[in-house]
């Protein structure tokens, strides 16, 4: 066994060491691209994220839109209730609704998948057409955790709260 591939495994194994701790995980994902490569898997296989922040869901969903490598590592999806929440400037608003529309081809291509599936799930692509428009407008919660869904193909465990003012709309 060469030397290399020894330390490649060894670091591998602090990274599998460090799940669970983002914090320290994304600092050790930040020392070079080498190791950003071995810690990534690990940052995204659970997640998780108050259901009520709107803008993390946003930016979760744009960062596996521009790198769908990353949502193949999704193993856990959990929405939190009473997790901090970001409270954005008008500014910050404005850009993250920029950034969202930057990604409409990315987020059409997605469309497109879920019509073609009109035909299993009985739903027309109308209907499909109709709940994605509320996605455009102002990117509302319950359609980026659709679309969340669909990007990441291998989520094994899957927890959700309940809030009566969230609407969350399913399309089976």
């Amino acid at each position: 066994m060469s030397l290399g591939k020894l330390s490649t495994e060894l670091d591998a194994k602090v990274a599998e060491f460090l799940e669970g701790d983002t914090k320290a995980l994304s600092a050790f994902s930040q020392v070079s691209k080498y190791y950003r490569a071995i810690a990534e898997p690990y940052l995204y296989s659970n997640i998780e994220c108050s259901g009520e922040d709107r803008y993390t869901l946003l930016q979760l969903l744009l960062t596996l839109l521009d790198r769908n490598d990353l949502a193949l590592h999704v193993r856990s999806l959990e929405l939190k209730e009473g997790m901090p929440r970001r409270v954005l400037s008008d500014k910050q608003e404005t850009d993250a609704y920029r950034d969202f529309w930057k990604r409409s081809n990315s987020i059409h291509d997605l469309l497109d998948h879920i019509v073609r599936m009109e035909d299993q799930t009985g739903h027309n692509a109308q209907e499909i057409g109709e709940w994605f428009g509320q996605l455009f407008s102002r990117y509302a919660g319950d359609s980026i955790f659709t679309l969340l869904l669909c990007l990441a193909k291998n989520i094994e465990t899957l927890s959700l709260y309940e809030q009566e003012d969230i609407n969350f709309r399913c399309i089976p």
